[in-house]
């Protein structure tokens, strides 16, 4: 492509949530946005913060709402849109936007590629065909229409090499707007000393199983029984369908004072800034957004080290990573960083530069716009 064309890229989302892949989203289609050479659109399925959001960056948005549409619709719909704007590139993400999204790219006679922001989930049971046929067309899609699998870590990559061919997959790990949350950050001189009077740890994300919130409620239960010198409170920072299965599980280990479910937060900066720790106490992740924020932002992690964690934070120099996901290795390791100052501040400082270096909003557009340079470059050899 020449220097003097402008490259359409048209991303397709389902947008009803407002989580780590639809920041990511976000977040990319803002950078590429930047880009004289590159204009952006969205189609969702979806209304809701996603949209806004981009509204509010002026990039064309296209909700075909699925409350009122069939996928048939839908699809219907998505192919007379790329006929009218006719993009260079389709990226499609999730598994419903996967399918629809590259079948009507290639009726459009469009490429397209797929990000794949978290583990896949298990295969169903042959109990659930109309399920296994989904995940059937979204491999069968992956393997033969899209030109691209885009995994956002290294570990998420191997696992994915079990269901596609190698070559079609690459790594592109999630990046951040550093600019934007440049008011939050911690000052560069510590606060915390070992006579603190309180501290302040959190968890941030949607209330699902993967998550394992009711591991960082049990977390809080171990260290007040263990230690009860450490005046410690939790906050349980999002929404979902466990929600009020966790809030029993903190009434029945009595944790109403010590525990708290804050609710979704459309401003979640300053409340990760405001923690003395981030807690991620996932099954598995890809590479959660949560934890690029809490680095950039100067807020020490306690993590699992699942996914794309041990890989951002450089083996754990940059934060405390557990290999077992148990409450007592989770609480043992967040003692040491929480009664730890120095090595506390000497992370973060280490953390912040790894985040400037490698993981920027602007270090992941230039990734994606390579990947969509060779896709057109291979479609159309003279426009280079």
């Amino acid at each position: 492509m020449s220097a003097s064309q402008t490259m359409h890229i048209n991303h397709i989302a389902s947008g009803d949530l407002w989580a780590g892949a639809e920041v990511q989203l976000f977040t990319l289609c803002k950078a590429l946005n930047h880009n004289e050479g590159i204009s952006v659109s969205v189609i969702l399925l979806n209304h809701g913060t996603l949209e806004h959001k981009l509204r509010e960056c002026s990039i064309p948005v296209e909700v075909l709402d699925e409350s009122q549409l069939n996928s048939f619709q839908i699809g219907q719909q998505i192919f007379q849109l790329l006929r009218l704007q006719r993009p260079d590139v389709v990226h499609t993400h999730r598994i419903k936007e996967n399918i629809i999204g590259s079948l009507a790219a290639k009726l459009a006679h469009i490429p397209s590629l797929r990000t794949v922001h978290g583990a896949p989930e298990h295969r169903p049971g042959w109990f659930k065909p109309h399920k296994r046929l989904i995940y059937a067309m979204d491999w069968f899609t992956g393997q033969y229409i899209q030109s691209r699998i885009i995994a956002v870590s290294e570990e998420l990559k191997e696992r994915l090499k079990t269901k596609f061919t190698i070559n079609k997959i690459r790594v592109i790990e999630n990046g951040i707007d550093i600019e934007s949350l440049a008011p939050y950050k911690k000052p560069a001189m510590p606060e915390e000393t070992n006579e603190q009077k309180s501290y302040k740890v959190g968890l941030v994300g949607r209330l699902v199983p993967v998550k394992r919130a009711d591991l960082f409620i049990q977390i809080a239960r171990h260290l007040r029984d263990h230690h009860p010198e450490l005046p410690v409170q939790f906050h349980i920072f999002g929404d979902g369908p466990l929600r009020v299965k966790l809030e029993q599980l903190a009434r029945t280990l009595n944790l109403e004072n010590t525990v708290h479910f804050e609710g979704h937060s459309s401003n979640i900066h300053p409340q990760i800034a405001s923690l003395n720790a981030l807690l991620i106490t996932s099954d598995h992740e890809g590479l959660p957004m949560t934890l690029l924020e809490a680095m950039a932002l100067g807020t020490a992690v306690v993590a699992h080290a699942v996914g794309g964690i041990n890989s951002v934070c450089q083996n754990g120099d940059c934060c405390w990573l557990v290999d077992n996901n148990s409450i007592e290795s989770l609480t043992h390791t967040l003692l040491e960083c929480l009664q730890n100052p120095k090595a506390r501040q000497a992370r973060k400082k280490l953390a912040q530069k790894q985040i400037q270096k490698h993981y920027s909003a602007e270090v992941n557009s230039k990734l994606y716009t390579d990947e969509y340079l060779n896709m057109v470059s291979k479609l159309n050899p003279d426009h280079t």
